[in-house]
């Protein structure tokens, strides 16, 4: 039985991976698969300093500016700091887990064999 229902899920998951590329969707060239940041900060040589959101993707502080574009598929970051020293820039996504949701992922930002679901972890 297991056998079978097997069977019947890998044909399913294997035709929908074929037609999906003749599925009407939407231009791929235009969905952006990451949404913009909720929050920008940077550090300078003494303090850290919470930008703030000009528009969509534009965040400011004093003469420090940071612009997130869509290009192609990737997001560029984009930074000015003519009079500031900056040590580090962190981005913010206010995004809610499901409770109970995993996410694929492993202790860097490749997978060396360490790859686990997991829980979100801080």
């Amino acid at each position: 039985m297991r056998r079978r229902n097997f069977l019947r899920i890998s044909t399913w998951s294997l035709a929908g991976l074929i037609l999906s590329d003749f599925a009407p969707g939407p231009d791929p060239r235009k969905t952006h698969r990451i949404q913009m940041p909720d929050r920008v900060e940077v550090s300078t040589e003494n303090k850290t300093y919470i930008l703030s959101k000009r528009g969509p993707a534009l965040f400011e502080y004093r003469d420090i500016t940071v612009e997130l574009k869509n290009e192609e598929g990737s997001v560029e970051i984009w930074v000015q700091a003519p009079a500031s020293k900056l040590e580090e820039i962190r981005i913010f996504w206010n995004h809610q887990t499901p409770k109970g949701g995993r996410i694929l992922g492993d202790a860097w930002e490749r997978m060396y064999g360490e790859g686990k679901w997991s829980g979100m972890e801080p």
